[in-house]
């Protein structure tokens, strides 16, 4: 709770526009996407709203991007904390993971009910499922950043290019566009990516009308999911010594 705590201040910073950043950053990056594709889109995709289809993607995405992150930068941001020979990187780690899935969702909520209120309808079709899936995309997340905290540590001058990954993923991942607009032959190589089954059934129980392919599966997504955590914890249990040992 104290580290909980303590990265929550960490988070917001000194100064109130810390909070306000927090809700201020999704918002100016969901906006901008929703100006740039709704001027060249129709006013619906796949039977749902694109403002409501955007947003049922592009915030589970930023939650499991900012997850891994700060997962890989919890040793470095830390350090000071490892002479206390009770504290742990994972402790770290399992405190970024729940508060940014904590934050995200708040701001999930938010997003939601400004939409309802400029008028577009929002409905969950199968609101447990949906959070499952979004708590196994914060799972995915804290064995992405376990993985990458041990290669930091191995190379920490790699940290710019595992953060610059992110961004073809997010390309790949089918959250700006809906599968069935891509062709069959492209999706058995995107279906690789384990993000790209995850947004989807986010997709399918966030929105009434909206249907899978059948490229897209739960196996897709919770397999690669459990592979990466025990990669992640097999990595860390080996190297955790080592990463506080500076």
């Amino acid at each position: 709770m104290a580290l909980f705590l303590r990265e929550l201040k960490t988070r917001f910073g000194r100064h109130r526009m810390g909070a306000a950043w927090l809700f201020l950053e999704p918002i100016a990056h969901l906006s901008l996407m929703m100006l740039i594709f709704g001027s060249v889109r129709a006013a619906s995709v796949a039977g749902s709203e694109f403002p409501v289809f955007f947003l049922s993607g592009i915030i589970p995405y930023i939650m499991f991007r900012s997850i891994a992150t700060r997962v890989m930068e919890g040793v470095e941001g830390n350090m000071g904390l490892f002479n206390y020979r009770h504290i742990k990187p994972m402790d770290v780690f399992l405190s970024r993971t729940l508060l940014e899935v904590g934050l995200y969702v708040v701001v999930l909520v938010f997003m939601a009910i400004a939409l309802m209120w400029a008028g577009f309808h929002i409905a969950v079709s199968m609101p447990l499922e949906f959070m499952l899936l979004l708590g196994g995309m914060a799972i995915m997340g804290l064995g992405l950043g376990l993985v990458l905290s041990v290669a930091a540590d191995f190379s920490p001058e790699a940290k710019p290019v595992f953060r610059m990954v992110f961004l073809p993923l997010y390309f790949i991942s089918g959250v700006i566009f809906p599968v069935a607009m891509i062709p069959q032959a492209y999706r058995e190589w995107l279906s690789w990516n384990p993000l790209f089954h995850a947004v989807e059934w986010l997709r399918y129980t966030f929105l009434p009308h909206y249907s899978v392919v059948p490229e897209v599966s739960l196996r897709g997504f919770l397999g690669p999911t459990l592979l990466i955590l025990f990669l992640g914890l097999a990595l860390y249990r080996l190297r955790r010594l080592s990463m506080v040992m500076r």
